[in-house]
């Protein structure tokens, strides 16, 4: 009952926010006059506007937040008329559904928007996206665009430009202080207290877990923490982070510090989060163009939005990821949460050589720590 009253609540909220981000969008700037605009952007404009459409798909944006970036997008180019439709799915289910289409030959989307980096340069590889390299990534750190980074790239194709860190939560009511290490996670108080999110069923946990081990923290740690504190394994972020809300359990490890930033919105500041030693691995949102893209020049002038100074200062407060773009106005809570790329001590992780059986070979490991010493079954919620 509780979660599901949550849960209404959170939607109404939501919608609150980006009612009132649409006010800020429409009275914004005018749209830029074709004069202000280079060559590369006119051609793309016209292109545009013959085209008439935009399919976007992505795993973490909601079609609500889409539609503030959408209005903005028109009104930017003067596309009052555009039609852009957006679909919110699963990460397994995007890949699904986009692997199906190109193999039967569908024009389905235009952009994919996914963190799976391991997937997308496969995409990349084998021939299935469209070559194109924004003029706004110039902008960007080059730890996100030079494909040699501590987050992934494909230059040429996409980049990093939101990252998503998975930290350790914490009612900090329950706490009693603040967290700011592995080790504080042992201390006897929190046996029976902790939850965290299922790395051998989620691929973004998975590779958080996979980044900590490569990064040096040993699995006896994890071995310690399994048999010590019994902490209970599920699969949502979202209900670790309702959990902790409910003050059922005091810690949540691997939980995305964006919802924080979203719980701290609603007015729930003792839900903290840390990075263990500052560290974390820099999980990309890599927004991307299918190679039969049914909508070209719209897709291409949709990155081109998306990625720009203003196409971030729109999303960033409404999605709280951690900031790739330098030149950004972003609001404190946003960098508190989820600090900056140049700020965050990125784990050094070469997505070039780490592969799926890398990963799977991590994913057993944690499923072979946690599920034997949990207090019930893990289960899916």
């Amino acid at each position: 009952m509780f979660h599901r009253k949550a849960e209404k609540m959170r939607r109404f909220q939501a919608g609150i926010v980006v009612f009132a981000a649409l006010l800020v969008v429409s009275f914004s700037a005018p749209a830029v006059s074709s004069a202000a605009m280079s060559d590369h952007t006119k051609k793309l404009v016209a292109g545009a506007k013959k085209e008439g459409k935009l399919v976007f798909r992505s795993h973490s944006m909601n079609p609500e937040i889409f539609l503030v970036l959408a209005k903005a997008f028109k009104e930017e180019y003067g596309l009052s008329g555009h039609d852009l439709r957006s679909s919110l799915m699963r990460t397994n289910t995007l890949i699904a559904r986009t692997k199906k289409e190109i193999k039967a030959g569908v024009k389905g989307a235009d952009i994919i928007h996914i963190g799976c980096p391991n997937v997308c340069k496969q995409l990349a590889k084998d021939g299935h996206l469209m070559k194109y390299w924004s003029p706004e990534y110039k902008y960007y750190d080059k730890a996100v665009t030079s494909g040699k980074g501590a987050a992934a790239a494909v230059p040429g194709y996409w980049i990093s430009a939101m990252i998503s860190y998975f930290g350790v939560a914490y009612n900090r009511e329950m706490t009693g202080r603040d967290l700011n290490s592995w080790e504080d996670l042992l201390d006897p108080k929190f046996k029976g207290k902790i939850i965290m999110q299922d790395a051998s069923r989620s691929s973004t946990t998975s590779y958080t877990y996979s980044g900590y081990r490569e990064s040096g923290v040993p699995v006896s740690f994890f071995k310690k923490l399994a048999e010590q504190q019994r902490p209970t394994v599920i699969l949502s972020n979202r209900s670790v982070l309702g959990r902790l809300i409910a003050k059922e359990f005091a810690i949540g490890i691997f939980i995305t510090s964006r919802l924080v930033y979203k719980e701290h919105k609603r007015g729930n500041t003792h839900i903290k989060v840390f990075h263990p030693g500052g560290k974390n691995v820099a999980i990309g949102y890599h927004a991307m163009i299918l190679k039969n893209a049914p909508n070209p020049n719209s897709a291409k002038l949709f990155i081109d939005f998306m990625h720009s100074k203003k196409g971030q200062e729109i999303l960033a407060p409404l999605m709280g990821y951690g900031i790739a773009r330098k030149d950004l106005n972003v609001p404190a809570a946003v960098l508190a949460a989820s600090p900056p790329t140049d700020k965050m001590n990125l784990i050094p992780f070469n997505w070039e050589t780490f592969t799926s059986k890398d990963r799977k070979k991590y994913q057993k490991e944690h499923r072979s720590i946690f599920y034997k010493t949990a207090p019930t079954k893990p289960v899916r919620k």
